[in-house]
């Protein structure tokens, strides 16, 4: 919370055109709070963005990491350990790299966006 008041308070003399927020509830309060007065007119007017949820975890997705390390040691070994960016999880999933990809989707729309505009 005091970061996020850090950052409204940094950036309160700024004019945002458009604001871009996760669909995820704590996303939107840290937007609520960097924000400030202007917090729930902020949120309502965010363009909330699916790819911008945190990376997916599958089959660990809610599990503690104890459980995680207790049920999956050398899965988590190797996520922990320098080949984080290519892990594959045992469902086939390779959660940095699709968490890569949508951000790359993210900045794409940014960026086709802001030539738009500049047009």
């Amino acid at each position: 919370v005091r970061q996020a008041a850090g950052a409204g308070a940094f950036l309160k003399d700024f004019n945002f055109e458009k604001t871009y927020v996760s669909p995820l509830n704590r996303a939107r309060e840290t937007l609520r709070i960097v924000a400030g007065d202007a917090g729930d007119a902020a949120v309502e007017e965010a363009v909330v963005d699916d790819d911008l949820r945190e990376i997916d975890l599958y089959e660990w997705q809610g599990m503690l990491k104890h459980d995680i390390k207790t049920e999956f040691p050398d899965d988590f070994a190797k996520w922990r350990g320098a080949g984080a960016a290519t892990f594959r999880l045992p469902s086939g999933n390779y959660p940095v790299v699709q968490l890569w990809a949508r951000a790359r989707k993210v900045w794409e729309r940014l960026l086709a966006g802001a030539e738009e505009t500049s047009e």
